[in-house]
């Protein structure tokens, strides 16, 4: 059975909502979480919604009648995850009726799906967040169990659509955070015409009790946060290459 064989009704299953958010994309964000992703990242802070059915099914006709109700008070909705991309025609409906609201929309992804669901996505969406967990491919095999391809793949896309996004890259110490993996990131950064800086998301153990909560074994215990000289020194080096940098 093919992983990416989802329903293609706007229909997507939401783990929970958080109606003002400043973290989320520009100005004050409606946030809706979605379930399900393929990526089995090693440090992720939501385990919880890894599966497809842990909430609760909602239409963007739903989900639309909600904003509606904050819409005075909002810039915009972020929809987040999980994965969003895996819910491709329930993203779309819901951007489409946002936009109708004169109100715009953010993506916040890792990218990680086929390419016919970036397709239908990405032609609505005003502002990406683009999380890339690491560039150096073993790397991010390493920390996601997934092959990069679909990410680079979905960041070309982004480029060819002319889409302004933010790259958010995890500094975690030892694995992420070190010169050369900064410059090679600049370096990246600066081939790109619509990327619109660099936000650092330094790693932290806050979802590690949801991992003991759901039984799963958290092996990344060697890794720890980065201290803020650490992070002081990383935002040095992105301004020094020209790069808006986020912390």
């Amino acid at each position: 059975m093919n992983i990416f064989n989802l329903s293609k009704q706007p229909v997507a299953n939401v783990h929970s909502i958080e109606s003002f958010s400043c973290i989320d994309g520009p100005g004050v964000r409606y946030v809706i979480f979605l379930n399900g992703c393929h990526l089995r990242c090693k440090i992720c802070a939501n385990p919880d919604t890894w599966n497809f059915q842990n909430g609760y099914n909602s239409t963007a006709d739903e989900i639309t009648q909600k904003i509606k109700k904050v819409k005075s008070y909002i810039s915009g909705i972020t929809v987040t995850g999980g994965e969003p991309l895996n819910s491709p025609y329930f993203v779309k409906d819901l951007f489409t009726r946002v936009h109708d609201l004169g109100l715009n929309t953010c993506l916040d992804t890792a990218g990680y799906v086929s390419e016919n669901y970036m397709d239908i996505v990405i032609p609505y969406c005003d502002y990406t967040l683009f999380c890339i967990k690491h560039l150096d491919p073993e790397k991010y095999t390493f920390l996601t169990g997934k092959s990069q391809d679909k990410s680079l793949i979905f960041w070309n896309k982004l480029e060819e659509n002319k889409k302004m996004y933010l790259i958010r890259h995890i500094i975690i110490p030892g694995f992420s955070d070190s010169e050369q993996d900064i410059k090679f990131l600049c370096d990246t950064i600066k081939q790109k015409k619509y990327c619109k800086g660099i936000e650092l998301l330094p790693y932290h153990e806050l979802g590690v009790h949801k991992w003991k909560k759901m039984n799963f074994e958290f092996k990344m215990t060697d890794f720890r946060p980065p201290t803020q000289d650490e992070l002081n020194n990383i935002v040095e080096i992105i301004k020094k290459n020209g790069i808006n940098v986020i912390l």
